[in-house]
């Protein structure tokens, strides 16, 4: 396992959250059908969705506090592509406490999505992009500041 994943592991066990680690086959097959249906193109480096589509907000402003407003529902995380961490996915119990997994963590570029694959995010230093479902609470947490 990776080191992001590892520590992934470790804070959800500090925080007691569900989190599981799926197989490499799964993993592959969910990054598979994120990049493909997002049709994601910025897949390692400072991760990105560019689209036409997306929306972004500052992960300054909003890096720890975002996930709040995702559905109680589990979430897939994965991370660049391109290196060691690549084809590794792991399942989140509750997508509301990803800001606090993360809070908890070393600085940690990352996808995420739903199980129903209805929205996507990429989380890199400067922005947190997303796509689908999520769009409208981007945009109105853009407005509330």
């Amino acid at each position: 396992m990776s080191r992001k994943v590892n520590e992934i592991q470790k804070v959800c066990k500090e925080l007691k959250i569900d989190f599981k680690v799926l197989s490499k086959s799964e993993s592959i097959n969910i990054i598979n059908k994120v990049f493909d249906k997002y049709k994601i193109s910025k897949k390692s480096g400072h991760l990105a969705i560019y689209s036409d589509k997306s929306f972004s907000i500052s992960t300054e402003d909003n890096e720890f506090t975002y996930s709040i407003n995702l559905d109680d529902e589990p979430v897939y995380v994965f991370f660049d592509q391109d290196n060691y961490e690549r084809d590794q996915v792991t399942l989140i119990g509750n997508g509301q406490k990803l800001g606090m997994i993360m809070e908890n963590s070393f600085g940690i570029e990352y996808f995420v999505t739903n199980t129903d694959f209805t929205y996507v995010l990429s989380v890199n230093w400067y922005v947190i992009e997303g796509i689908g479902s999520v769009v409208s609470w981007m945009k109105n947490l853009v407005r509330e500041k």
